[in-house]
């Protein structure tokens, strides 16, 4: 549903894991440069003492491994390719319960 709204949505979480949710992401797919690049602005904007918390769809869509669960990039990465989203969301599941920085 979410991956539903409009592009321009923002989106608040209720905690402050945005460096964290972005290292996951590197260690499925290290060479996403969207990711490599949001994570630099992120930890630019934290010695900044600037907030990082609010994010758009357009942005999530692009950089979030959880909605991305339908792409063959991913599917590729995660080494799934014949995957399901709902399979590829399940093993992305499994890797994010056991990820620690």
């Amino acid at each position: 549903k979410l991956a539903s709204l409009p592009d321009d949505t923002l989106v608040y979480c209720g905690h402050d894991y945005t460096v964290e949710n972005y290292q996951f992401a590197l260690s499925i797919e290290p060479d996403n440069q969207a990711v490599k690049r949001c994570l630099s602005e992120v930890r630019q904007a934290q010695r900044a003492g600037r907030q990082t918390v609010s994010s758009t769809m357009l942005c999530e869509r692009t950089i979030n491994p959880f909605l991305r669960a339908d792409t063959s990039e991913l599917k590729t990465a995660l080494n799934m390719p014949q995957a399901q989203a709902v399979e590829v969301f399940a093993e992305l599941r499994r890797r994010k319960d056991g990820f620690f920085v």
